[in-house]
């Protein structure tokens, strides 16, 4: 970012700090709100890329219409209720943040069901769902791998046997390679977004700062994503006793006409729960 850059002038030093800063373990349990969709309103408010997400889940899962569908950290349901204007009639949206899932529900689609909990610890009985799926880089918010791994045995004792996971995460290897340190975007009129990102423990750490020209800074936010590569993550679905990994890497980008971030550089992550055979 340039210094004349006029969307910064008036920020305080500490305003402008790298993301060097402490970050809290659980700053998933509070960032995701109506900031968190100004802030990134051109990708989880966007229905057109909304819509190529869900073609790719429908590609990759091939489950019935009225066999169950588990979104994990599903937030508003964007991909459930695109899923369920295609004819799926039994799916769970699950996510922690009460504000997301309560937009959702005033959709009031009854093929969407909406549900609040930490994904590590699912409400749900063992082999409940034909497939989990895990959309739009919303897998590796833990710093420690066997948390994030604790979400995954959680979705592998949920599916039935021989159902299938779907994961939709950064390409970590050229997620590092392409990083800008520094970016900012006008979220709406007289709103910007700054974004400072650091490597950090095999991932990135970003401090966000979310600018008002006329009210100043709204919000300061420290957070970190968990960045994977291909091997990597083959061996953790592995380890949560997922047979069948496949990694997709270089897939076409979703979106062509902007710069999605971490988004624009994806693999797509498929496994099975092992399927026992008859007696």
């Amino acid at each position: 970012m340039p210094d004349e850059d006029p969307h910064t002038d008036g920020l305080s030093e500490k305003e402008t700090e790298d993301a060097d800063s402490v970050i809290d373990p659980e700053w998933w349990k509070h960032i995701f709100d109506s900031i968190y969709l100004l802030t990134d309103a051109r990708s989880v408010c966007d229905e057109r890329l909304t819509r190529a997400e869900a073609d790719l889940m429908e590609n990759f899962l091939q489950v019935g219409r009225h066999e169950p569908i588990l979104d994990l950290c599903g937030g508003q349901g964007r991909h459930s209720l695109e899923m369920a204007r295609r004819g799926y009639k039994h799916i769970t949206t699950l996510d922690y943040s009460a504000y997301l899932l309560g937009l959702g529900k005033q959709s009031n689609d009854s093929r969407v069901r909406f549900v609040r909990a930490d994904a590590r610890s699912l409400p749900f009985d063992r082999n409940s769902y034909r497939a989990v799926a895990i959309m739009a880089c919303s897998f590796g918010y833990f710093p420690e791998d066997y948390e994030n791994t604790a979400v995954l045995r959680e979705a592998y004792r949920v599916l039935t046997p021989g159902g299938i996971l779907l994961i939709d995460i950064p390409d970590g290897e050229k997620a590092l390679k392409q990083m800008a340190e520094n970016t900012w975007h006008e979220a709406k009129q007289d709103v910007f977004v700054l974004r400072k990102r650091k490597p950090r423990s095999g991932g990135i750490a970003v401090c966000e700062l979310v600018v008002s020209r006329e009210k100043g800074l709204i919000r300061e936010s420290n957070y970190f994503e968990k960045l994977y590569s291909a091997s990597q993550i083959r061996s953790l679905v592995s380890a949560a006793g997922f047979r069948a990994v496949k990694v997709y890497q270089g897939l076409k980008r979703i979106c062509k006409e902007r710069d999605l971030g971490f988004m624009s550089s994806r693999m797509i992550v498929t496994a099975r729960k092992y399927k026992r055979p008859a007696k």
